[in-house]
């Protein structure tokens, strides 16, 4: 097994096996673990030549990442990466600054996953977190058990201090359900007429080109991303034919009233950066990102005042799943909960955290519909006793 060694005379990573003649003879060879875990090491910033942060993009994150799991390793069991490890590689020039992950990836969570490293947390981090990662908390259970978790997985991970209380995912998403609602899969036996409406008026969004059928309705059901036909017609009285037709009323309103609060938010935009309220570099470009840098200035007006120039544009460019640490890093009295409801109060949450990936899970293909349409028509002639008496 490869060795990951680091050469403190030249500042390079060697990589070879513990019996690899070809290695070069140095007195700076040294374990790159060690380093990274080392209490305090002789080196300061400087010491080494630093990487050219402009060359760094989303693959030279990953593989410096990697990089770093593989000198941590201890009896070839996986350890989880930790923000000092990020700063000790800094230190020893083998990547150019210890944040380099942000522009791709948003925050230190989102990092580790992409990598591949074990979660642990303390439960003061647990405390802090955001909806966002809350859910991506549960989409990598769900990925490492190959199912969807059942309440003593969460148990069991918080007891090894590898996840939040239950008490907490409580207090702060609702409880279990409600995540993996967000997650994308509900827990639909509950769910009253109003729930089934708020749920086909989402899928009407993710299939704009197309009208929302019993086809559909089957086939995220068998995603288990929805309730089931039988489901549907039993909780709701007046039967597919009614629910379909409050779907479609109920989401042209809910469509044109998003519509109009959109041009109203773009508007808004406008009117700050011509005003000069905005700081000269933030400049956006899409109408996603006007959206954006307006829903967090309103946000950060709302909880602070006391925000320079330079914090405030720090705040409306950094990415979306950094703006809640970034924020509280200024005023740290504010939690991560106390800043969605600020978004929410102010109807910009998802200006901020647009859910372009939260709903992807209800898109429905025609070829889909298509199949499933052939496979119901095949079957219902194969059972349908007039087709049989003609055939014969």
């Amino acid at each position: 097994m490869a060795e990951v060694l680091f050469d403190t005379v030249i500042g390079e990573v060697v990589l070879a096996a513990q019996s690899d003649s070809s290695v070069p003879e140095s007195k700076g060879l040294v374990p790159l673990g060690e380093l990274l875990d080392a209490p305090v090491i002789p080196y300061v910033l400087g010491d080494f030549e630093k990487e050219n942060a402009e060359t760094w993009d989303r693959e030279k994150c990953i593989d410096a990442g990697k990089l770093a799991l593989k000198a941590l390793e201890k009896q070839g069991v996986p350890q989880p990466l930790k923000s000092r490890h990020m700063a000790r590689l800094a230190i020893l020039g083998i990547v150019p600054y210890q944040h380099v992950y942000e522009p791709h990836f948003g925050n230190f969570s989102a990092y580790k996953s992409a990598i591949g490293s074990p979660f642990r947390y303390d439960r003061v981090t647990y405390k802090n977190w955001s909806t966002r990662e809350f859910v991506t908390y549960a989409k990598q259970t769900r990925e490492r058990l190959g199912r969807l978790p059942l309440l003593q997985d969460y148990i069991k991970q918080s007891n090894q201090r590898e996840g939040p209380s239950f008490k907490l995912i409580q207090n702060r998403v609702g409880g279990i359900k409600s995540l993996h609602d967000k997650l994308g899969y509900p827990d639909t036996h509950a769910w009253a007429e109003d729930d089934f409406i708020a749920w086909g008026i989402r899928v009407m969004k993710a299939n704009p080109d197309k009208k929302v059928n019993l086809y559909m309705v089957e086939i995220l059901s068998n995603r288990g991303r929805g309730p089931s036909i039988w489901t549907l017609y039993d909780r709701c009285d007046d039967g597919w034919a009614a629910l379909k037709q409050k779907i479609n009323a109920d989401g042209k309103v809910q469509i044109e009233a998003e519509a109009a609060a959109r041009t109203t938010n773009l508007a808004a935009y406008e009117v700050l950066l011509n005003s000069g309220t905005l700081p000269a570099r933030v400049a956006a470009q899409t109408d996603q990102e006007k959206l954006s840098v307006h829903g967090r200035y309103s946000v950060v007006h709302d909880l602070t005042r006391d925000v320079s120039k330079y914090q405030l544009a720090k705040l409306l460019t950094c990415h979306p799943d950094q703006f809640i640490t970034q924020l509280r890093k200024i005023k740290p009295s504010l939690s991560a909960a106390i800043i969605e409801i600020a978004a929410e109060s102010a109807q910009v949450f998802d200006d901020i955290w647009p859910a372009e990936a939260s709903d992807e899970y209800l898109h429905v293909e025609s070829h889909e519909i298509d199949a499933l349409r052939m496979l119901r028509s095949a079957q219902k002639r194969r059972y349908d006793p007039s087709t049989k008496r003609a055939a014969s």
